[in-house]
This record gives C-alpha cells, sequence and structure tokens, in this order.
C-alpha cells in the first residue's frame, strides 16, 4: 500500500489529493478503525476510500460483516463422565465442531460479496490426558453478507448446537 500510494502520488494523471491511513488491530477488534471513527474528522473530507485487504489483487466493493465467537462445552466434575453430569467437553466439542463443519448458511450469496464463511479457528481444552477437561473451547469466526441478520444467525448456530455448548460472541 505504501509502494502504490508513492507511485500514484507522482502520477501526472492524479487529480486529487491522496492520504494514506494504515491502522492497526484488524485481527483484534479493529481498534485502529474504531479510534477513527471515534475522532470526528480525523481523515478529513474523502471522495473515495479504499481498503487494502487480500482480494486476489483485484477491487471488490464493500466488505462482508464478521461475526466471532467461542464456543464452550459446559463444565462437569472429572469423576463423572457421564452425560447426567454434562459429559465429556472433548466429546461436545468435537460434536460441536462436526455439526459447524456442515452448517449452511440459508441466504443465497451476495452479488458483490459472495456466500458467507465459517470458520473454525481455534480448538483448545483439557489440561493432560487423563482427566476431563473443565471446558473445550472453539473459536469460530463467520463472514456475513448484508441479508443476515447477526440475531437470527446466532440462534441458528445455537438451535444446531443444543443447550450442551454456550455461544459466546466476541471481537477477536
Amino acid at each position: 500500500m505504501v509502494e502504490a500510494a508513492l507511485r500514484l502520488s507522482g502520477s501526472p494523471l492524479r487529480r486529487a489529493g491522496l492520504t494514506l491511513v494504515l491502522v492497526a488491530g484488524e485481527e483484534t477488534g479493529c481498534e485502529g478503525a474504531a479510534h477513527l471513527r471515534e475522532g470526528p474528522g480525523a481523515l478529513g473530507r474523502a471522495g473515495a476510500l479504499v481498503v487494502g485487504e487480500p482480494t486476489g489483487n483485484r477491487p471488490v466493493i464493500g466488505p462482508q460483516g464478521r461475526a466471532s465467537g467461542c464456543v464452550r462445552a459446559r463444565a462437569g466434575h472429572s469423576a463423572r463422565v457421564d452425560a447426567a453430569d454434562g459429559g465429556q467437553r472433548g466429546g461436545q466439542a468435537a460434536r460441536a465442531v462436526l455439526e459447524l463443519s456442515g452448517f449452511r448458511f440459508e441466504v443465497p450469496p451476495d452479488p458483490l460479496l459472495g456466500s458467507p464463511t465459517l470458520n473454525i479457528g481455534t480448538f483448545q481444552g483439557g489440561l493432560n490426558v487423563n482427566s476431563v477437561p473443565d471446558e473445550a473451547v472453539i473459536g469460530i469466526a463467520i463472514r456475513t453478507v448484508p441479508a443476515q441478520k447477526h440475531a437470527q444467525l446466532r440462534g441458528q448456530i445455537e438451535a444446531l448446537l443444543g443447550p450442551e455448548v454456550e455461544l459466546t460472541p466476541s471481537l477477536t
């Protein structure tokens, strides 16, 4: 982006001013972009805005939305591995991963943004191999399209996973 801005700044074809703004924290809650939003006039008066993202080096219009969260299997006592005490957290988490990997979005692809996606990014649980984990946590990231409502999507995922697991939204 810096190289492109430097090349464009010296171009005889350029007809407007150019400001390059770099922000941090995209993967941890977009803190840099949030700071710009909170500071009135931080970007000045822009006629156009380009957000540099990996898009296969072709421009696209608009970003997908984002819904992230953790799926937690309920805790139980290590001496009770049966379903009456919540079952095995690792097994519940593994079943949740299988359910999520087969999840189908009930929305047509957006003409500009394509289809929504669901990524299982992390899977954590347990302290050692000979005890039942007190919890197992799966980190998921969902990229949505404008036709989707996040509250409705969350309800669909909660219904899919059932009462054995807890879905907690997050910004990470």
